[in-house]
């Protein structure tokens, strides 16, 4: 039985290997220096970190962003095992998103931000930056009739959630 210890929607157990360089490998070099100059569409919508707001844990969530902040963000957003000082980058993330939160509702709508930048908006704008071809930007925020968000148990009326532009297709 495969046991999982700190396992959430946010920690993927699958990631890209760098095989040798062979007739049968398929990634050879690491996906951050591989490029291309195909013509490539990429997409967000306007609040993909609603994915990680699921109603079971929320109240969870907001606990741990308030009392145990220092801990909880770099293990939420992966970083306190590659970063020398994970406390440090939690506190300047803490006061950038969380600093002025005023209620519930703020830090809710504060830790979906959060997670929106980490998880999102800034890999896409990386990826683009980094891309030597053409290339489609969009930001998806049309509030259609369902979302996702009604699949992953998360608050449907805080906008359009991640993979909600799928519905359009």
């Amino acid at each position: 039985k495969l046991q999982l210890a700190r396992y959430s929607m946010t920690k993927s157990i699958f990631r890209p290997v760098v095989e040798v360089n062979s007739d049968h490998a398929f990634l050879t070099s690491s996906p951050f220096l591989i490029t291309t100059d195909k013509p490539w569409l990429v997409g967000i919508t306007a609040h993909e970190g609603i994915l990680d707001i699921r109603k079971k844990v929320l109240n969870h969530i907001i606990d741990q962003v308030s009392s145990n902040y220092k801990e909880y963000i770099p293990k939420a957003l992966l970083f306190e095992d590659i970063c020398s000082k994970p406390s440090d980058v939690a506190q300047s993330i803490y006061d950038f998103y969380f600093k002025n939160t005023l209620n519930r509702q703020d830090m809710v709508r504060s830790i979906e931000e959060m997670y929106t930048d980490w998880w999102f908006l800034w890999p896409a704008e990386q990826a683009i930056r980094q891309h030597q071809g053409p290339a489609y930007y969009y930001l998806y925020n049309h509030q259609g009739q369902h979302s996702y968000a009604e699949v992953y148990d998360s608050p449907t009326d805080m906008g359009v959630s991640h993979l909600d532009d799928l519905l359009s297709l």
